[in-house]
């Protein structure tokens, strides 16, 4: 675990991960600074992990719309989303070993179970993009996550609408299928839905999400597996 102190093992990492000498280093300290392990002399990533996810949205929707150029937006929108859905954030993260210097605590935080390590990583790209700006921060992204560590072209085939292919087998099988909102809690930050499925009026899956939309997609994702 990184002490704030040990600034050149951090400088070291984003050198060797960005190709970029930083020269902001407080804002990478910051990035790694997890709300949970708040501290009086260090302020936490929230902001930067705002202003993160906003410019990896807008660098993926960039490089999505120029390397399809004759695919419509609904296919655009659902890659953009495949390629930024926070499961694929924390794999990226652990990939590029951001793990290493994250600061949280670890006696009320599951790191496997929470989406903390995809936060950390839009919270860094939102201290590079300050740090270095955009060009440099679309490189990162561009050469060292999505065409390093991300199969588009698998990504481009794959079926994420298992709302879809539940409702399709539903209906040739004529049985019911009904999606009921069983929960909403909080995290202390956002929302979390937990929908259940119920399938020919047996309760046959159960999942949650930040939005009402992903918690019924793994649900049903979930509900396909069983059922097959």
């Amino acid at each position: 675990m990184l002490l704030f102190g040990n600034e050149k093992k951090l400088r070291k990492y984003i050198w060797h991960t960005t190709g970029m000498a930083p020269s902001r280093i407080h804002l990478y300290k910051q990035a790694m600074q997890h709300r949970s392990r708040q501290q009086v002399e260090t302020k936490n990533n929230e902001r930067l992990e705002y202003l993160g996810d906003s410019v990896l949205n807008t660098i993926v929707a960039d490089y999505l719309f120029f390397k399809y150029p004759n695919k419509e937006e609904g296919f655009l929108t659902e890659m953009r989303s495949k390629m930024v859905k926070r499961t694929r954030l924390n794999a990226l993260a652990e990939e590029i070993h951001l793990h290493q210097f994250l600061k949280y605590e670890k006696h009320n935080i599951d790191i496997s179970r929470s989406d903390v390590l995809g936060d950390a990583l839009e919270a860094f790209i939102g201290a590079l993009y300050i740090d270095q700006g955009y060009l440099h921060t679309q490189k990162f992204i561009l050469d060292k996550l999505v065409k390093n560590l991300m199969d588009i072209e698998k990504m481009a085939e794959e079926n994420t609408n298992y709302k879809g292919t539940l409702l399709t087998k539903s209906q040739r099988e004529n049985v019911a299928l009904e999606y009921k909102l069983l929960e909403t809690k909080s995290n202390g930050k956002q929302n979390i839905f937990i929908i259940e499925v119920w399938y020919n009026e047996t309760l046959i899956s159960k999942a949650q999400g930040f939005t009402k939309k992903d918690a019924e997609q793994e649900a049903a994702r979930i509900a396909i597996e069983k059922l097959s």
